[in-house]
């Protein structure tokens, strides 16, 4: 979250959703809350991996941007700024709690009329097609796999 946003704590935990035929995400009701909470209803949808939709606040957009023009290697700070903008529009939060997603955005991520899962971050949330959920699902039971015993004794309760 920007400094200009107030503390607000985001949704914990993955939620599923959907994207409709229009292509409009319709947030589950924590996530539209989350953004009433920040006062906010326009945000900046984009992806910066070409694997991942991302959804920034508008302040935790431009606080990225003001990251990347302070970046010490300018061509790449240039690229991801450019791949940014080209993949993402504004986007704002309708009556009903759904957000339209830009269109190639949401067709290469194959996010037409599908499920998708969701995570709230510091000021954006992140959005995964089904695949992409179902693969780190799986990479993440395949590095867990007997490795509880070292979060245990780490303190983990």
């Amino acid at each position: 979250m920007a400094a200009t946003d107030p503390q607000v704590d985001p949704p914990r935990g993955i939620f599923p959703a959907k994207v409709d035929d229009k292509g409009r995400l319709k947030l589950p009701a924590n996530f539209h809350e989350y953004l009433q909470s920040l006062g906010t209803t326009k945000t900046f949808i984009t992806t910066l991996d070409k694997a991942t939709c991302k959804i920034y606040t508008i302040s935790a957009w431009n606080a990225n941007l003001k990251l990347l023009e302070g970046a010490a290697d300018k061509k790449a700070a240039e690229a991801l700024r450019f791949r940014a903008s080209d993949w993402g529009q504004d986007s704002d939060l309708d009556p009903q709690g759904r957000l339209m997603l830009p269109t190639d955005l949401r067709r290469h991520l194959k996010m037409e009329n599908a499920p998708v899962w969701m995570q709230a971050g510091d000021g954006y949330i992140d959005v995964l097609n089904e695949e992409l959920y179902r693969q780190r699902k799986l990479k993440s039971d395949e590095t867990l796999d007997g490795k509880m015993d070292y979060f245990l004794e780490l303190g983990l309760k």
